[in-house]
């Protein structure tokens, strides 16, 4: 499964002679770099970020080139917007730099973000305080248990998922970059339609036995539980079709049956995971999926595009609700 950076670097170079860049434009980015820099350092009281950010897009070059892209980064980092997008421009940035064997000049970068951000931290949902290597793992992880025995007494299955799974199967432990805890449930719908309709109703469910949490994830589609601490816990849909597992939005029938079931426990956490969760992993996260990546980005229009049926049956519904 491609990664949405390299979707972008695709089709970047796919224009790479259409728009070349011209000094003015060239001149324009880098003041854009300068006024961001001098508001990080404390040398500018204003900082219309809105107005900049707008100015850098209708500026941005094709091929998008390092200058371009550490300006938008310094711009979203100056009044801390827009992290999805500021990860995904620091995943561009890191291989661009790579490309010209430049990876001491990324990893520069990168520690001067951390100081403007400090005591923040950049993660794919938030500039946040709240991350796995600064907290007390055993908290959030007698909270998984807790949360999996409730699901479990509900008459379902349900097993670590995502970022989650990754975690404990790749090193062990909860990622330490990462801030929120991810599960899926098992539901017994054999359908999309069922799926749907059974999502629907185990909303009510959760609502009725405390299970939801006061925070909503902006889709229909992942429901938010009960936090721990400043760590919130997203529980996705999964569903069996025949011999083929669905797990929103990462799994389109990709996996069988048995690479699911029956679910083993985790050595680490002693949790339940996948019957082959490295099959899993790899449609989630790709081949290098062992290989630690921070400025990972899901591709959420593809996948969107394939559970577009679930997407629409659950938004309709659970609207009405």
């Amino acid at each position: 499964m491609p990664t949405v950076s390299l979707g972008l670097a695709s089709r970047y170079s796919a224009v790479e002679q259409t728009q070349p860049m011209n000094n003015d434009d060239k001149e324009e980015i880098q003041n854009i770099r300068e006024t961001a820099l001098n508001y990080l350092h404390g040398k500018a009281e204003r900082f219309r970020t809105h107005r900049i950010s707008k100015r850098l897009d209708e500026l941005q070059p094709k091929p998008i080139t390092i200058e371009w892209l550490e300006a938008a980064i310094l711009v979203r980092v100056a009044k801390r917007t827009q992290p999805t997008r500021t990860v995904n421009l620091m995943g561009m940035l890191t291989r661009k730099r790579a490309e010209q064997e430049e990876v001491q000049k990324f990893k520069d970068f990168e520690d001067q973000i951390a100081i403007y951000l400090h005591p923040y931290h950049l993660t794919h949902h938030a500039y946040t305080k709240a991350r796995f290597s600064e907290a007390d793992n055993t908290l959030a992880l007698n909270h998984i248990g807790q949360l999996l025995e409730r699901l479990e007494d509900m008459g379902y299955q349900a097993f670590l998922n995502s970022g989650t799974l990754l975690g404990v199967v790749r090193e062990g432990r909860l990622i330490e970059h990462d801030d929120d805890i991810d599960l899926a449930i098992i539901l017994k719908a054999r359908t999309g339609t069922e799926a749907a309709r059974e999502w629907v109703a185990l909303l009510t469910q959760l609502k009725n036995i405390g299970l939801l949490g006061e925070a909503r994830s902006g889709q229909n589609q992942i429901y938010k539980l009960n936090s721990v601490g400043e760590f919130e816990v997203d529980l996705f849909p999964c569903w069996i079709d025949g011999d083929k597992v669905f797990v929103y939005p990462h799994t389109f029938g990709d996996l069988e049956r048995s690479q699911l079931l029956p679910l083993q426990k985790d050595a680490a956490s002693g949790y339940p995971i996948p019957a082959d969760p490295n099959s899993m992993l790899e449609i989630n996260y790709g081949a290098n999926w062992r290989i630690s990546d921070p400025y990972f980005i899901f591709p959420w229009p593809q996948q969107k595009r394939l559970f577009q049926a679930f997407i629409a049956d659950t938004e309709v519904s659970v609207d009405n609700i």
